[in-house]
């Protein structure tokens, strides 16, 4: 995850210049590259995890039936971490 983190904050170093750097004492630039990596993050949990359900657990346990879409893997993935914090 940290190396995601440094090469997104290389290209918004690349791209934005001055833009995203001393935006405020905390470090704006930091938010904003945790939130692009937070963004790819779960948008790659999303699709990898659909894709993983319906075409290896559905085939390998007998009860489980498909995803019919993202946002029910969503709640999901939600309920888990409700359920079982890490």
């Amino acid at each position: 995850m940290m190396m995601i983190k440094e090469a997104v904050q290389g290209v918004v170093d690349a791209v934005g210049g001055d833009e995203f750097r001393n935006v405020s004492s905390v470090g704006g630039g930091n938010r904003m590259v945790t939130l692009i990596v937070l963004v790819l993050y779960l948008v790659l949990l999303l699709l990898v995890g659909k894709w993983l359900w319906n075409n290896i657990l559905c085939k390998v346990v007998t009860f489980c039936k498909p995803m019919p879409d993202v946002y029910t893997l969503l709640g999901l993935v939600v309920l888990l971490e409700l359920v079982l914090p890490c």
